[in-house]
């Protein structure tokens, strides 16, 4: 599907009163993205087992930590695997109520009892249709939708870990850093936190004929008019992530980058927008970046 007629689905949804009904059907019978594809198992759940390995080798065993998530999605998936992984109560928030019984149970049944590396149990109830009850009684999961993720509600220093997984790029500058604002604030002294963002352009992923860097060939007046909530893209680099961590008071701990093999070749398809060109190319070119982060502590003088 070319990119603009895909954005133009969008911006459809957008407008509808059942936009975000319409869309999930969309993507259920048309473009069939859901039920999630799971195979190959291991592939899928890389991210999360990242998250995972990360924490262990703060905390070792995960048993008896708090996990936060904000944008939990549609099926729920990061958290039966953190749940696999031997967290044992999460709280996970999101603006709006996009998680469905079926799609949740799509993971119970598809991936419950498979080998995973790093899984310590297995999942084993399907939830019912008040899901939000059978998800904290079998998998101490609370979902809290819809809630702002800027303002929780939720006890200061209540937090041990923190994931986000290819959500912050969906989220509008100023609501990110009142985002990790509040993470702070809900982390304590040991919490950890691991963030995966995705910086190409998503429509690529649909629209082979355009590259991961397309969206930085528009302007930001230009680039609304394809920026809609369904399919919101902030263009946000690699640096400015880091910028946003550091300003909230974290201190990055790992980070890693990805790029295409042949980045130069798809970078040289593009003709840079203006509000691009005063970053380095380095930079630009990324495509996929990972952040470890925990509140900065503080010197010995700010301690006394």
């Amino acid at each position: 599907m070319h990119w603009k007629i895909k954005s133009l689905g969008f911006k459809i949804f957008d407008a509808l009163p059942a936009g975000s009904q319409l869309h999930y059907l969309f993507q259920k019978y048309v473009t069939r993205t859901i039920p999630r594809r799971l195979k190959p198992l291991q592939a899928k759940a890389h991210n999360f087992i990242t998250h995972a390995r990360n924490f262990e080798a703060y905390f070792g065993t995960l048993d008896g930590k708090t996990y936060f998530e904000f944008g939990a999605g549609w099926d729920l998936f990061s958290n039966l695997l953190m749940y696999r992984f031997g967290v044992d109560r999460q709280i996970v928030v999101d603006i709006a109520e996009l998680a469905h019984a079926e799609l949740i149970n799509h993971i119970v049944g598809s991936v419950g009892r498979e080998p995973l590396p790093g899984s310590v149990r297995e999942l084993g109830h399907r939830v019912s249709a008040d899901f939000r009850a059978d998800l904290l009684k079998y998998y101490g999961i609370d979902y809290r939708a819809p809630c702002d993720a800027g303002n929780t509600g939720i006890e200061a220093g209540a937090i041990d870990l923190i994931a986000s997984t290819n959500t912050l790029e969906h989220i509008p500058p100023d609501a990110i850093v009142r985002i990790i604002r509040e993470c702070h604030r809900l982390c304590n002294d040991r919490s950890i936190l691991s963030m995966k963002i995705d910086y190409s352009d998503h429509y690529q992923n649909s629209d082979k004929s355009i590259t991961p860097y397309n969206f930085l060939a528009f302007s930001n007046d230009e680039w609304k008019a394809y920026n809609h909530t369904s399919q919101y893209l902030n263009r946000l680099r690699h640096s400015d992530y880091r910028r946003i961590f550091q300003t909230c008071g974290f201190q990055v701990l790992d980070e890693q980058t990805t790029r295409p093999d042949d980045y130069r070749g798809l970078f040289g398809r593009i003709k840079l927008a203006p509000e691009w060109r005063c970053y380095d190319e380095a930079d630009l070119v990324i495509t996929g970046g990972r952040f470890l982060l925990r509140k900065m502590q503080p010197t010995a003088n700010e301690a006394h």
